[in-house]
């Protein structure tokens, strides 16, 4: 409820739009508080469901549940991060943290699609060659994040896309480093450097 000018306003009263949005709001703000009391909850029980996975002993849902969700916040987190300073490594640890009592990643269909959706639109990024090297990095830290998580990425686009830039940019106009970062690119997206340089 709401008041303007000396009158009380429901939400039944306000638009569809503005009723969906005032709700996300008021949603996203739960969740967060939900959120950071699974996250001051598992910080607590981390060393004890370490020890119950070890001693094979069963683990109360509720405290899985608060972990798990505490894991996947701070792997999204890490795969953002991966964009900057960020590194695979941090993603190695989170996994291992949880690895005693069985943790497994809660949304992989969104993790894959995250993964292949930011692939995609850094080979998008690619407008000159001198973009190479800081893209063949990130694009690594991608791909190997997948192959931590065990994702199986959705390639196709982004090979298509590759094989399209380099027929572009032409092998004649790049020095062997930058044709070696384009080689490096295309085996770690399943491509033979045979076909670069063909327009899909």
């Amino acid at each position: 409820m709401h008041e303007f000018q000396g009158e009380t306003h429901r939400l039944d009263d306000l638009f569809d739009e503005e009723r969906r949005r005032i709700i996300k709001i008021i949603l996203q703000d739960r969740f967060e508080e939900y959120r950071r009391t699974f996250e001051r909850m598992a910080g607590l029980d981390e060393a004890i469901l370490s020890a119950l996975g070890r001693l094979s002993y069963p683990i109360p849902q509720t405290l899985k549940v608060a972990a798990a969700t505490t894991l996947d916040h701070r792997l999204s987190q890490a795969l953002d991060d991966l964009k900057g300073e960020g590194n695979v490594k941090r993603i190695a640890e989170l996994l291992e943290s949880g690895k005693a009592w069985g943790y497994q990643p809660g949304d992989r269909a969104a993790l894959r699609k995250k993964l292949t959706e930011e692939l995609e639109s850094l080979l998008n990024s690619i407008h000159a060659a001198n973009d190479l090297p800081k893209v063949t990095a990130y694009a690594d830290k991608l791909l190997d994040a997948a192959k931590l998580l065990e994702i199986p990425l959705d390639l196709w686009q982004t090979q298509n896309h590759l094989l399209s830039i380099y027929a572009k940019m032409g092998a004649d106009k790049l020095n062997e480093p930058l044709k070696q970062a384009f080689v490096h690119l295309a085996e770690r997206l399943n491509i033979s450097p045979n076909v670069l340089g063909w327009r899909p």
